[in-house]
């Protein structure tokens, strides 16, 4: 039979096993919660032509100039009819959440051909020329998710 012996001091030892399941709670945590979602696009928009090609991909058509651009500022808390909003947010694949209590960028472009009718509008929320947020609202008023082409997953 064979044995096999080592020596290790205590502390040694101990800091191996600490930095071993530090690492694979990491990879644990980066698995069951990808980041894709909270984190700002990649996508970078920087002027109105970058912004209605990047309205295209999520399935609008816009009419430019802008309608408005405007800076507003998140809220600090998504409660009451805001956690509304952001269930709206999250549907698309966006979360307005993490940025909470900044000061965003909102375009408003009307919308040619919406389903809804004439008088729909997207709105697209910026943070530094990179696509957070956004929403339809139809002409009847109705606030729609805006598809997030970021965060689709292969």
């Amino acid at each position: 039979m064979f044995f096999l012996s080592v020596r290790a001091e205590k502390r040694r030892l101990l800091f191996s096993v600490l930095s071993v399941a530090l690492i694979a709670s990491m990879l644990i945590a980066l698995i069951v919660f990808p980041a894709s979602r909270t984190m700002i696009s990649s996508t970078s928009l920087q002027n109105e032509e970058d912004i209605a090609a990047y309205l295209l991909r999520c399935g609008c058509t816009v009419s430019l100039p802008p309608a408005e651009v405007r800076e507003v500022r998140l809220p600090d808390r998504f409660e009451g009819h805001l956690a509304d909003y952001e269930a709206l947010q999250q549907q698309a694949g966006f979360s307005l959440a993490a940025y909470a209590g900044q000061p965003v960028i909102c375009h408003t472009y009307a919308l040619i051909d919406h389903e809804s009718g004439d008088g729909a509008a997207v709105h697209l929320y910026l943070l530094d020329d990179r696509p957070i947020g956004g929403d339809i609202t139809a002409a009847d008023g109705t606030l729609l998710p805006l598809y997030n082409p970021s965060s689709e997953r292969t």
